[in-house]
């Protein structure tokens, strides 16, 4: 999206949870957001972008010794601290349904709700992190994550513009078609 066709576009960055982000946006509070859940109500546009593969990252450095293997296995992986989305998210849920369909008792499993302290948690050598890949593809953002293979797949993250049509603008809608092309051309 090009900023010069639309001079009168301000950006305000909210970071929330994604209920949070869909009460807003159903109650007009918001005009557009980004979350892993779609809004509802007669009023609001949903458009699903491509979900975001979802991966175990670790510390290529400070855990050397640890992250040697080709693959590991999620048992493996629990023994270590697990950081993950926030309580009650889909990244978090799904995580501990796949730690309780196969028996596994994390060693502990930190929620989080910022992507940004996840990595910078495991960048400093802290756990493994459940991330979006494309959150870790910057070498220059965070040299020292690497993707971790693992036997159990991580359900990707799916992701959901919600918005209200204004009638006078298409400003919103642009945002949403650049955002599309941004996800699509980096999962």
């Amino acid at each position: 999206m090009c900023i010069a066709e639309h001079p009168g576009i301000a950006f305000e960055l909210s970071v929330d949870t994604s209920p949070t982000l869909v009460d807003q946006a159903e109650r007009g509070t918001q005009d557009l957001v980004f979350a892993a859940l779609p809004a509802a109500g007669d009023a609001v546009v949903v458009q699903a972008l491509p979900a975001m593969e979802m991966v175990f990252v670790g510390n290529r450095d400070v855990n050397r010794d640890v992250h040697r293997k080709r693959q590991y296995t999620l048992s493996a992986l629990a023994e270590m601290d697990l950081l993950t989305f926030q309580r009650g998210s889909q990244p978090h849920i799904s995580l501990l349904d796949q730690l309780h369909q196969l028996r596994i008792k994390p060693k502990r499993v930190h929620a989080l709700s910022s992507i940004s302290a996840m990595a910078q948690l495991v960048q400093g050598g802290f756990g493994v992190a459940t991330l979006p890949l494309a959150a870790i593809r910057n070498p220059l953002a965070f040299p020292l994550l690497k993707p971790l293979k693992c036997d159990v797949r991580l359900a990707s993250l799916p992701i959901y513009a919600s918005f209200r049509e204004d009638p006078t603008s298409n400003a919103v809608q642009a945002v949403v078609a650049s955002a599309s092309k941004f996800v699509a051309a980096h999962v």
